[in-house]
């Protein structure tokens, strides 16, 4: 059995530590900026997701006048979007690999974002809204399979997903396998 590496940083007190991570994590990031780009393409997937939930309610009941079946309406086309894009993201990560993909699934978060209010019509706000769905599974795995791809830590965690995923209802599981068909 082998002696483990005990970090240079623990004697030391609580401030200290936490600059001596600092350090470390921003020397992390500056030699690999590709971690920086996912986690910006995941701020801007955070705050798309969160302007929706903030502007539906408005949305439906001051813009389309539509009140809370108007919102829920629109809730489930995002729900469906989201869904059936489970389906399909797997083969969009692979016909359009890494940032691409990225791209391409939040410009039409954006675009479907900016488009909605603007509809004037439920039915129309409602397929914006599907739209919006449909971006989600792309914009948040084409980036990882980047990061993924080569990273034995990253490789074992997912095998541990497929492994534990047997407790899943078999609804459930054919989608869970599905969208973790890129990592694979």
């Amino acid at each position: 059995m082998k002696p483990r590496d005990v970090p240079s940083n623990v004697g030391e007190d609580a401030w200290a530590r936490y600059l001596h991570e600092l350090r470390e994590g921003i020397h992390y990031l500056r030699h690999r900026r590709h971690v920086v780009l996912l986690g910006i393409s995941w701020a801007i997937f955070i705050a798309g997701m969160l302007t929706q939930g903030v502007t539906t309610a408005p949305l439906s009941d001051r813009i389309l006048h539509a009140g809370a079946q108007g919102y829920g309406w629109l809730n489930a086309g995002w729900a469906i979007g989201a869904f059936t894009s489970t389906l399909y993201a797997p083969l969009f990560i692979r016909w359009l690999p890494g940032r691409r993909s990225v791209l391409c699934a939040m410009t039409m978060l954006a675009l479907s974002l900016t488009a909605a209010p603007f509809t004037g019509s439920l039915a129309f706000a409602v397929l914006c809204y599907v739209a919006m769905g449909s971006g989600r599974p792309g914009s948040v795995g084409g980036g990882g399979v980047e990061v993924v791809a080569g990273n034995p830590v990253c490789e074992r965690r997912n095998r541990l997903i497929t492994v534990g995923s047997e407790a899943i209802p078999p609804g459930r599981k054919a989608t869970t396998s599905i969208n973790s068909a890129p990592w694979k």
